[in-house]
């Protein structure tokens, strides 16, 4: 993994020749890497290492590898290989393709699960897609009442400022002076409120 400076599908092709097991999983290993899924899988179903060629198919992230996968495992008879592949490669399997499988191979027992947590799935999302829209509803209607209430209430009256009289008094309209508050024009003693 370290070290990528030398011509990896060439060891490849050479691991892939080789005798042994391991170094036949290798080169799957290294086609994997290089984003070769198709070889890496099928060279994992000639070695019948069918762990590896669903982690392959899960992480390629193409629909098609995984589907290619599962009918496999159907043809070869291999039941639990087809229920550990739904499950490896769950975001990439439609439903309908396990469960077409399931029933035309009489192995819907294996695709029950999948199709249980696939269920679920949706139906969680599909609650809370409901929630969100009871949610929008709330607020919009909360929004209307507030809207509404802004309409209904009265408007305050205008207030008109005559100059003159601002002018004669020094005050304007709806000033009231407190006690002890002289106006202008008033002498200090001449104060509103107070007993002098």
């Amino acid at each position: 993994d370290s070290y990528g400076n030398f011509d990896q599908i060439a060891l490849a092709q050479q691991c892939e020749k080789m005798p042994l097991l391991e170094f036949r999983r290798i080169a799957a290993y290294i086609y994997k890497k290089n984003e070769r899924h198709e070889q890496s899988i099928e060279l994992s179903k000639k070695d019948k290492l069918y762990q590896d060629a669903m982690e392959t198919a899960a992480e390629s992230g193409k629909e098609e590898l995984a589907e290619a996968l599962l009918s496999f495992f159907v043809e070869i008879g291999q039941r639990e290989c087809f229920a550990a592949c739904l499950f490896t490669c769950y975001p990439l399997i439609k439903a309908d393709i396990a469960l077409e499988l399931g029933w035309r191979n009489n192995i819907l027992d294996f695709a029950m699960p999948f199709l249980i947590q696939f269920v679920r799935e949706y139906s969680d999302k599909v609650d809370g897609i409901i929630r969100e829209r009871a949610l929008e509803k709330e607020q919009a209607k909360k929004e209307k009442e507030e809207a509404d209430s802004i309409i209904e209430a009265p408007a305050a009256m205008p207030v008109v400022v005559d100059p003159v009289l601002v002018q004669m008094t020094g005050m304007a309209p709806g000033f009231v002076a407190g006690p002890g508050f002289a106006a202008p024009g008033m002498l200090p003693f001449m104060t509103t409120g107070g007993n002098y």
